[in-house]
């Protein structure tokens, strides 16, 4: 994308808010934050497809896990109107309704995880045999990351496990 049109989208995505806070309010001014951060949000998962040859590359057999966090969102949206159409904020902390709380972080959570494990397949093609091999490669790489972590920070020994984390991965 050219600079100019994301300089012109970054400056309408800033001034409309404003616009509608000074105009309309601040719930208008909300949801219409809301509405941008969906709209960029599902926008950034259909324009990598679009480039099927690198897309289906880096992405391979991992296709399921690469959608599921934009489905998650989607069931989320009608949530998240639902919520304000009862009058709560983002947050509802004065809400008492359980199954409404659970509609409202559940799917960000579950989002969060599914984004986790695509992140995880798409870095390393795994081919692990048993679950031990796997389990193991995971808590081995858990125990190097917690000893990188108690080194001096550049130091000899820390540039060496953090290469040696490097390689293992």
């Amino acid at each position: 994308m050219p600079v100019k049109i994301v300089e012109w989208l970054i400056i309408i995505i800033i001034s409309i808010p404003i616009f509608l806070l000074l105009t309309i309010g601040f719930s208008a001014a909300r949801v219409f934050l809301a509405i941008s951060i969906y709209v960029s949000f599902i926008s950034t998962y259909i324009i990598p497809p679009l480039k099927k040859k690198n897309f289906k590359k880096f992405i391979g057999k991992s296709i399921w896990w690469y959608f599921s966090p934009i489905l998650v969102v989607l069931v989320y949206f009608p949530v998240s109107i639902l919520i304000y159409l009862q009058g709560y904020g983002y947050g509802l902390y004065n809400s008492n309704d359980v199954v409404l709380i659970l509609l409202n972080y559940i799917p960000t959570i579950s989002a969060t995880i599914l984004m986790l494990i695509l992140f995880v397949l798409t870095i390393k093609n795994f081919t692990f045999e048993t679950n031990e091999e796997a389990r193991d490669w995971f808590l081995n790489i858990q125990n190097e990351m917690k000893n990188l972590n108690y080194l001096p920070f550049k130091s000899h020994e820390y540039l060496r496990k953090y290469e040696q984390i490097k390689d293992m991965i």
